[in-house]
């Protein structure tokens, strides 16, 4: 896997790509990364891009709602497209489905 980041891509629907392993230990730091962007993003619509990114169960579903709600907070609407498939059962199966804007 990839050097963990978190990059900004400069298009119109505010696209933001995740790469490397998100686990116990990396997930402040993407979380913090994440969060900042979200902020600085003058677009109410950022669509996170998770194609590069090796998230882990319960830890990948936790940073993926403290995003959710962080933008949330500031009225911005986020989306997770390229979602690994273990992850969007995960997130079915606990019920957060309704929360989380993926494909």
């Amino acid at each position: 896997m990839a050097t963990a980041s978190i990059v900004e891509i400069n298009d119109q629907r505010g696209t933001v790509q995740v790469s490397g392993l998100v686990d116990f230990d990396s997930v402040s730091d993407y979380r913090a990364a994440g969060e900042k962007l979200i902020k600085e993003n003058t677009s109410n619509e950022l669509q996170f891009d998770l194609s590069m990114t090796e998230l882990s169960g319960s830890i990948g579903i936790s940073l993926l709602l403290c995003w959710t709600r962080y933008a949330e907070a500031r009225n911005k609407k986020t989306t997770f497209i390229h979602v690994p498939k273990n992850l969007c059962e995960m997130i079915r199966v606990s019920g957060v489905e309704q929360i989380l804007a993926y494909d």
